[in-house]
């Protein structure tokens, strides 16, 4: 047998495992000693085996009125690619195989037994992937892992700061931008949601688009794509012709150009405008041709309606060569607003949207690398959580894994998983009880 199959079957052994609870997240998880657990931004849960072992577990709880198991299992193989290598028989639920290639192990074929079972409006589902040679070996220890995990409904860590309004887990629905149906996401429900897209005329005209969620209590979430545009003057064109503004990198755009002109539009609305903090600019993509690509992540405060608001935000700025002037955009603006203290919850809801965030039908192009750029450096940038007290003795805090990590292709598939009608998290899916795990103790005979 080969030494990593050796290795992972010793990890069945009982004293090789331990428990992993997280209150704040809602998940009791029992891994073998030595893997790591990390949540994705929308809660997806991974429980990987150190290296050189290749094995990992990934589950997704859902929710939804109409789940189906099939569906569930369909759109995680289908975004794994690969070759199907067919249908499995559960009792109660549905199973896959699938055979891939991961992108960042281009030379190393995996396996992966994709599962999904279904109670009423809650469901698990379950990707068990190992490379192909192991996988029969790490297959127990992978279904183990499934069939141990418990939910929870989230109980937030207590707070340090100064507000001490009552934080209640955030329960997400899904959304769909009614005009032209050109993108859905999820955002809390309870919240109002302001969606909107158009097509903004001109010698070269582009799409512009934002979806702004807002609570009753004034916590603020958003995704702005493509704010504004202008031609940067040349020959005799001053900054000041209409149209006409020199090119403004990462946060100068928010300071010279949208606070103000935010303020102007509503001055008894907002007003005292002030950038407490500024990463610094950051190149994320320049050319030769005079393509260049900026981002800054920057922290903001404000009174709205006499109140005062913290912000924290990443903002994106493009600047594309052409004739008879280069053009440039405030490209990206994504993020929270929201009373001292409540920036957890608004960094929740952000972080969420970023994650579900999807444009579709005739706008899916909008979807290209430069805004594959902004989202995964946004995620990566605002995914640092604010400073909490020390967690429970009995408690273990389990890891939010942003972009910024180099994401498996099963990470990838969780991290973007999308089903018409089935919402991702575990409140909603713990608030019914136990997540339906029995029925994966099938997984590691399903043949």
């Amino acid at each position: 047998m080969p030494p990593l199959a050796i290795a992972l079957l010793a990890a069945l052994s009982l004293n090789g495992w331990e428990p992993v609870t997280d209150q704040a997240l809602g998940a009791k998880v029992l891994r073998p000693t030595g893997w790591t657990v990390e949540a994705l931004a929308n809660d997806a849960i991974v429980v990987k085996a150190p290296p050189p072992l290749g094995g990992s577990a990934t589950l997704l709880p859902v929710s939804g009125k109409a789940l189906d198991g099939k569906g569930l299992v369909d759109s995680v193989v289908q975004g794994l690619g690969g070759k199907p290598a067919g249908a499995l028989k559960m009792s109660t639920g549905h199973a896959a195989l699938v055979q891939y290639i991961d992108p960042g192990s281009p030379e190393v074929w995996r396996t992966a037994l994709v599962a999904a079972a279904v109670e009423g409006e809650r469901g698990l589902v379950a990707v068990l992937s190992a490379p192909s040679g192991e996988f029969e070996a790490a297959r127990p220890a992978l279904a183990a892992i499934v069939q141990h995990l418990e939910l929870s409904v989230p109980k937030p860590a207590p707070s340090l700061a100064v507000n001490t309004v009552a934080q209640r887990p955030l329960l997400f629905e899904p959304f769909r931008e009614p005009k032209e149906q050109a993108f859905t996401g999820e955002l809390p429900s309870g919240w109002s949601k302001d969606l909107s897209v158009a097509i903004v005329p001109g010698e070269a005209p582009y799409v512009r688009a934002s979806a702004i969620g807002r609570s009753p209590d004034h916590l603020f979430s958003f995704v702005h794509y493509k704010l504004a545009s202008f031609q940067e003057p040349v020959g005799g064109l001053t900054p000041d012709a209409p149209g006409f503004r020199a090119y403004e990198r990462g946060a100068l755009a928010l300071e010279r150009y949208l606070f103000p002109a935010v303020v102007k539009k509503a001055p008894q609305g907002f007003g005292d405008w002030e950038i407490t903090r500024r990463s610094g600019p950051k190149a994320l993509f320049t050319h030769d041709s005079g393509v260049r690509f900026d981002g800054e992540e920057v922290e903001y405060e404000y009174r709205f309606k006499g109140e005062l608001l913290k912000g924290r935000a990443y903002v994106t700025t493009y600047l594309l060569p052409s004739k008879p002037s280069p053009v440039w955009f405030l490209y990206g603006l994504h993020g929270w607003e929201a009373p001292e203290g409540r920036e957890p919850e608004a960094r929740q809801a952000t972080l969420r949207l970023l994650g579900s965030f999807k444009f579709e039908g005739r706008y899916a192009p909008q979807a290209d690398t430069f805004w594959t750029l902004a989202r995964e450096a946004a995620v990566a940038a605002l995914s640092a959580q604010e400073k909490q007290p020390a967690p429970a003795a009995e408690a273990t805090p389990i890891p939010r894994k942003g972009p910024e990590a180099a994401l498996d292709a099963v990470e990838r598939v969780a991290s973007g998983f999308a089903v018409e009608g089935a919402t991702v998290g575990i409140a909603a899916v713990a608030a019914g009880g136990r997540a339906p795990s029995p029925a994966f103790g099938e997984l590691e005979k399903l043949r």
